[in-house]
């Protein structure tokens, strides 16, 4: 227990730290996020060009104009396989699941999901927002990456009646912490995203 706190409150201390400096270019893609889990980055280049991920960690790629998603395993090539995409190494620091007490199922599986891939690092999902039909409300027990596929807005919606409002572009990527209890309902334009949960 003590170790999940020490990489939660790591990770939560890093998210504020880097809030200055997200999507700023780092002459190797487009830095979007870092923290004590992942270093997310966008990519634009040839294919076959180098990718910018260190080769000693594990890493994914989502190619934005498909939604395909590769894993690359330690010490695999680093070549990127689209002209377009976000890419992101899983640092070694893991971090538990947390225990489903809400009374709410799990974020995923869900209705209409696809399951894209699972290994020991990720379980990567492949969903479609409907508008006026968002999913039962749920519990995110693990950290998770979001690489968005569509332009549109979600309502996040919790328990309480609370409601959010995200814009969410073509491309863009973002962490999302562990903990949430709420569901989504699309509000305007499109949305579909490959969700990639960290074990």
């Amino acid at each position: 227990m003590k170790h999940q706190a020490y990489w939660r409150a790591a990770m939560a201390m890093t998210c504020l730290l880097f809030t200055g400096t997200a999507g700023a270019a780092d002459g190797a893609g487009k830095l979007v996020f870092e923290n004590a889990r992942v270093t997310i980055r966008e990519v634009t280049g040839a294919v076959g060009a180098p990718l910018p991920v260190d080769a000693a960690l594990d890493a994914v790629t989502v190619d934005i104009s498909s939604g395909k998603l590769d894993f690359l395993p330690k010490g695999a090539p680093r070549n990127a396989s689209a002209p377009k995409l976000v890419a992101f190494e899983l640092k070694e620091g893991k971090v538990a699941p947390l225990a489903n007490t809400s009374g709410y199922p799990d974020a995923f599986p869900r209705p209409a999901v696809k399951k894209v891939l699972e290994n020991a690092r990720i379980v990567a999902w492949d969903y479609t927002w409907t508008q006026g039909m968002p999913p039962p409300t749920h519990f995110h027990t693990k950290d998770v990456v979001v690489v968005y596929l569509a332009n549109g807005t979600l309502q996040s919606i919790a328990p309480n009646g609370e409601k959010t409002l995200a814009e969410h572009t073509y491309g863009a990527a973002r962490f999302q912490s562990s903990g949430r209890l709420h569901t989504e309902d699309l509000v305007k334009g499109t949305a579909r995203a490959i969700v990639i949960e960290l074990n």
